[in-house]
């Protein structure tokens, strides 16, 4: 029955009525002989039609077989041809006709059938259940478990897979081209026709895992986007003028000579693109570089069946075959040694079939494996190329060191820290001592009730990305297929109406999903920004790259030399920020400032620091934030927190010792330093600003500091009046307003 309920339902019906009705008026003449002639001829065209829908091959022998059967039991009818000929329109309606005319699988000669059931005789006809087991069609002669077609597999290879789509608009496709993004853990992801305006931001088409690089034009038409994995360096080149669609970055690996990737589209009316790039590929070429470029250039390399470019073309085509971008896109491809390595159709319609995204590379022989994907998400199929990798691996997956909160909770966490029994450290008489002990105690604690685990981190799809959207994806995908064997308009528009489907149902399942998590977290902010944010609201942070340094005119990939590089220039650049401030006059000197300050009452050593108590370090450590990131001692605000029952009192006592000595605890100088990077090359470290993560604890001898300073400059009116920065209650409207009143009063 599954074989009835996939025939279409326009074709069917309408031949099963019009053969019923003609049945019903030549009843009348003959009986038996129209039965059997109709009742052949009805199971035919069904059986032809099915076998157009999906090519079954196993639909194809049962077919054949349940024809003997007829030659076998039924009474001669008249063969198929002088059936069509012998009756007029009233008995074949011309569409049926021309269908049936039309359908010719698997070379069924259906001459040789019909003369050899004429050598036979019919004496009744097959049963309804044998009619009904043969038209279901989907019949496996050896049933059991097969393996089915792995879209995907050309991506389970090693290497650098390069993955290029004109999308046709990303952001309603965004979620499908993540699972994209998922399935074949592509290095550089080439997007044209984005269709993309300032007012989408990045957050809303990111794909976690890939740093996004992106030159728009507008909502209506054109755009490129690129997504390059995160552990790849890489250096954007700027060379193009703004009216070439192109995005080209530089990639480094290691041990390997960096190579350019170029992502480009070429609208239909712009007849300069390919001179305008020529003259800036003068620059990627003089180093013999690599090249790989991907993108829809809008010119098909096949004519007249052929393929103008590809591996090992001598490009010796007359001039009549090709138009002038074509010969235009020729010369720069012999230019620079460039080979089309795409051979098959990347766009299909009913009425034609073009290859206009190429892949164009000077490097063939570093070429694994290349070729078309049969993907239904645009108008064109998806492209892809996978650059050899010898001595180089990369895991897609990332390994990452995180705390199991599973039988945490505070209750057993403070009960840990009183079996842990912190001694009275302001016996001490080593500040760096105390301050190791407790924290080697503290720790210890976390260790038991929150013990640090390794985990890998996968690239999820989105929750409503679930089994009816893929399922749905891979009918559509089948529906291309067969659109490509056919190019019939019934397939296409069943094609169509299959993409139409795949869209609203990725737009209902994610709105449904949407609505019901923020009638989930009503009053409850922190989890309502959460999903908002997943939405593509603006983040605060944009994903890094892997970093790669140049120094002395080598690359550096290694971590560790790395860190090197960046603390040599972050611990320079005061002493060079100060070589070339100018020298400060002497007039502000010791006496001078003691002279100013006399009247005042304010004498040498007259300021001491206090001891502090546990209420104050109680209260400082209730205001910590909990999401702050750790310091190197890798104790988070939430254990500090948590903890504050027991450990303020010894938090106390090493900040009275640390008073008493006169002595910063060393661990509390020790941050870790994380380079941000700013604009320019990602290889120079003067474009990346250092970010220090202090250990938490040790902003807590800050503020007892700092308090008492600032209430000691406070109360003996030291500072001046006016002075608006590192102030309460002061800032730079402040400053402003004074100024604009002092001006104002200079008019008058």
């Amino acid at each position: 029955m599954a074989g009835i309920e996939n025939f279409d339902e326009k074709y069917s019906i309408h031949t099963i009525n019009m053969f019923s009705k003609k049945y019903q008026d030549f009843k009348k003449v003959d009986e038996t002989k129209y039965f059997n002639s109709l009742l052949f001829l009805t199971i035919l065209f069904l059986f032809k039609l099915k076998l157009y829908l999906d090519k079954n091959r196993i639909t194809y022998l049962i077919f054949v077989g349940f024809l003997k059967i007829l030659t076998s039991h039924w009474r001669p009818v008249d063969s198929y041809y002088e059936l069509k000929y012998s009756f007029n329109d009233e008995f074949f309606s011309l569409e049926i006709l021309q269908v049936m005319d039309r359908i010719t699988l698997f070379e069924i000669e259906f001459d040789t059938v019909i003369y050899s059931m004429q050598a036979k005789k019919f004496v009744h006809q097959p049963p309804l259940s044998l009619l009904i087991l043969i038209l279901s069609g989907d019949i496996e002669l050896n049933p059991g478990p097969t393996q089915a077609f792995n879209l995907w597999s050309p991506f389970a290879n090693k290497g650098l897979h390069f993955l290029h789509l004109n999308i046709n608009s990303i952001l309603p496709k965004i979620d499908e081209l993540r699972q994209v993004a998922r399935n074949t853990n592509a290095a550089i992801i080439g997007i044209t026709e984005s269709k993309l305006d300032p007012t989408i931001f990045d957050p809303e088409i990111t794909i976690e895992g890939y740093i996004l690089l992106r030159k728009d034009r507008n909502r209506h038409g054109g755009g490129v986007a690129c997504y390059i994995r995160n552990d790849i360096c890489f250096n954007i080149i700027n060379i193009f003028p703004v009216e070439i669609e192109g995005i080209l970055v530089h990639i480094l690996l290691p041990k390997t000579k960096p190579f350019v990737v170029g992502i480009f589209y070429r609208p239909p009316n712009q007849n300069n693109f390919f001179e305008v790039i020529s003259q800036e590929f003068n620059q990627l070429c003089t180093d013999n570089k690599e090249l790989y470029i991907l993108g829809d250039f809008n010119v098909n390399s096949v004519v007249n069946g052929k393929s103008i470019l590809g591996k090992n073309k001598n490009f010796d085509f007359p001039s009549s075959s090709i138009s002038t971008i074509g010969k235009q896109y020729n010369e720069l491809c012999v230019m620079y040694s460039l080979s089309q390595i795409i051979e098959s159709p990347t766009r299909i319609t009913s009425n034609s079939s073009s290859l206009i995204d190429h892949v164009l590379t000077n490097s063939c022989e570093k070429i694994t494996n290349s070729g078309v994907i049969d993907l239904a998400l645009s108008d064109h199929h998806l492209i892809f190329c996978t650059r050899k990798l010898v001595r180089q691996k990369f895991n897609f997956h990332k390994q990452i060191k995180c705390r199991s909160f599973k039988k945490y909770t505070p209750k057993n966490f403070v009960k840990e820290l009183k079996s842990s029994n912190f001694p009275n450290y302001e016996s001490y008489n080593d500040v760096n001592d105390a301050y190791t002990n407790f924290i080697s105690l503290l720790s210890a604690a976390i260790n038991k009730v929150a013990p640090l685990r390794e985990i890998r981190i996968k690239n999820r799809t989105h929750d409503w990305f679930d089994l009816d959207i893929s399922n749905a994806i891979k009918a559509r995908n089948e529906k291309l297929k067969t659109f490509e064997r056919t190019r019939e308009i019934l397939d296409e528009e069943n094609l169509k109406r299959s993409k139409t489907e795949v869209q609203n149902l990725i737009k209902n399942k994610k709105k449904v999903f949407i609505e019901n998590k923020l009638k989930d977290n009503v009053g409850k902010p922190k989890e309502l920004w959460k999903v908002l944010k997943s939405l593509g609201l603006p983040k605060k942070c944009t994903p890094i790259s892997n970093i790669c340094l140049k120094s002395e005119g080598k690359h550096s990939y290694s971590a560790e030399e790395n860190a090197e590089l960046f603390k040599n220039y972050f611990s320079e650049l005061a002493n060079n920020l100060l070589l070339k401030l100018p020298q400060a006059p002497n007039i502000f000197g010791s006496s001078s400032t003691s002279l100013y300050y006399r009247p005042y009452n304010i004498l040498p050593n007259k300021f001491n620091f206090t001891k502090t108590n546990v209420t104050i370090v109680t209260n400082i450590l209730k205001n910590i934030d909990p999401s702050k990131a750790a310091g190197i001692d890798n104790i988070g605000g939430k254990f500090i927190k948590d903890g504050i029952p027991v450990i303020a009192l010894p938090i106390a006592q090493i900040c009275n010792l640390s008073i008493k000595l006169s002595s910063f605890p060393d661990a509390c100088k020790m941050a870790k330093v994380k380079p941000i990077f700013k604009k320019g090359s990602k290889t120079d470290p003067k474009n990346y600003r250092p970010i220090s993560l202090l250990p938490l604890i040790s902003k807590v001898f800050e503020k007892i500091i700092h308090d008492q300073t600032q209430n000691y400059l406070a109360e003996n009116r030291i500072l001046y009046d006016y002075q608006s920065g590192f102030r309460t209650n002061h800032s730079t409207d402040f400053a402003l307003s004074f100024l604009n009143d002092k001006i104002l009063k200079g008019f008058d």
